[in-house]
């Protein structure tokens, strides 16, 4: 990838020469690029994109989402960060990894797990790092998302 324009005081416009995809661009409004670009072109790109506005992904985060999501990685990109425009308080990356190991690679349970988040961030904390013992409320942490996808079930403390 090589920067082809440095970012602008006016509003955050960058364009990009990626492998096969020459003169992509990201604003604040959002991403374009042209019918030729590669899925991992446009995945770059949408990184790219989250950290011009603001938002940077963790490299396990994103990772993670390349990996689960596969072609639809730049659509979970940009609905994560339309999400963390209209509510600002899910961009930890606690709340972010909850979300994306709950969604399990699907974009309709990301919509449904983002939603559930800018309602209350402990219910998708709840789900994703703890685990239910019996049918009462006795509840185990498993997972601690404050800690990387790959360490996150490594000394666990309750």
């Amino acid at each position: 990838m090589r920067l082809t324009q440095p970012f602008s005081n006016t509003g955050y416009r960058i364009r990009f020469q990626l492998k096969n995809c020459y003169f992509a661009s990201a604003t604040k409004r959002g991403c374009s690029f042209p019918n030729s670009c590669t899925a991992e072109s446009l995945f770059t790109l949408a990184v790219i994109y989250s950290n011009t506005t603001g938002l940077q992904l963790k490299e396990d985060i994103e990772r993670k989402i390349e990996t689960d999501f596969g072609k639809n990685s730049v659509q979970a990109i940009n609905i994560i960060i339309n999400a963390i425009d209209k509510t600002d308080y899910i961009k930890t990356d606690r709340v972010l990894r909850c979300i994306i190991y709950l969604a399990k690679g699907s974009i309709d349970e990301l919509h449904k797990y983002i939603e559930v988040a800018t309602f209350d961030t402990r219910d998708v904390m709840l789900w994703a790092e703890y685990e239910k013992l019996n049918e009462d409320f006795n509840y185990k942490r498993v997972r601690d998302f404050n800690k990387t996808f790959e360490e996150s079930t490594k000394d666990v403390k309750e």
